[in-house]
């Protein structure tokens, strides 16, 4: 590591570094980096501050700028800080699990499906927190994770949704850490307010003809059929079918009571709120 003379109008006592590394045509190292020091001015042996890379900031004045406008106050840590250190986007996310997304939701502020919160976790473990679990919170840049969201469309052939709801899944995470003051409380707090991702489809429906629709019917057996039948002439969600049970069916009155979900295993609330479905005369069969 290099380490490079402070300049004197700036007033935060400390150093910033640039790692030894090839960097660009441009410039010979690779990333700027702010090694975190104790409020009595010793630096601890944590994982140095990513700030960005000389290509991003050329001058180290303009590296102080960017630890300023981060509030990284690297000898006296406050907002943005969690205990002796500058929070990382790992410890946000596993705050924000503990809090919004624990199994038990009966005290939540906000309850969410049990759907919601797998998917929620599933999204953050698998695709965010490889790529940005040990960055600081505050150092994401807007830009670069656009371009990560991009090349997971490139490299995993993930669609726009499902990119624009990883999105959504990592600013929850800091509109989280804002609320219990974790980050700034302002838009500096969460740089995903600052990320564009577009979430148009590229599915397009295929339409059946009546002929083509019976003969799909005819391959199937009679528990997929009926399934095929109730979704077609309800519009449930099949996650909505599969938790029905005998008692949820008003024949008489030809409806369908539907107050609970079956999701990757497991009994919980519908994601939208509980209601009665329209159930065709045609599709009544008798008890067994």
């Amino acid at each position: 590591m290099r380490k490079l003379k402070i300049m004197e109008h700036i007033s935060l006592d400390g150093v910033i570094q640039v790692s030894d590394g090839p960097g660009d045509d441009d410039f010979p190292y690779g990333d700027w980096t702010a090694p975190y020091r104790t409020p009595a001015g010793l630096e601890t042996e944590a994982t140095p501050i990513f700030i960005g890379t000389v290509s991003q900031i050329p001058s180290e004045e303009a590296a102080w700028h960017r630890v300023d406008s981060l509030n990284l106050n690297l000898n006296n840590p406050a907002s943005g800080s969690l205990g002796a250190h500058p929070v990382t986007f790992n410890e946000l996310v596993s705050h924000y699990c503990r809090y919004e997304l624990s199994p038990d939701q009966s005290e939540a502020q906000i309850e969410k499906a049990h759907s919601t919160i797998t998917t929620y976790k599933r999204y953050l473990r698998k695709w965010a927190l490889p790529r940005w679990e040990t960055q600081v919170a505050m150092t994401l840049d807007p830009i670069e994770v656009e371009t990560w969201l991009r090349e997971l469309g490139r490299k995993h052939c993930l669609e726009n949704p499902t990119r624009a709801k990883i999105r959504q899944a990592m600013s929850l995470v800091y509109k989280h850490g804002q609320r219990y003051g974790l980050l700034p409380r302002g838009e500096e707090g969460n740089p995903l307010r600052f990320v564009r991702q577009s979430t148009t489809s590229s599915f397009e429906p295929i339409i059946l003809s009546l002929a083509e629709a019976f003969a799909i019917l005819n391959q199937l057996d009679l528990m997929k059929r009926t399934l095929v039948l109730v979704i077609a002439a309800t519009a449930l969600r099949i996650s909505e079918i599969l938790a029905l049970q005998w008692k949820d069916v008003d024949s008489e009155g030809q409806q369908i009571q539907v107050t609970k979900a079956w999701v990757y295993g497991h009994f919980g609330k519908p994601s939208r709120r509980p209601r009665n479905a329209p159930f065709p005369c045609i599709l009544y069969w008798p008890r067994i």
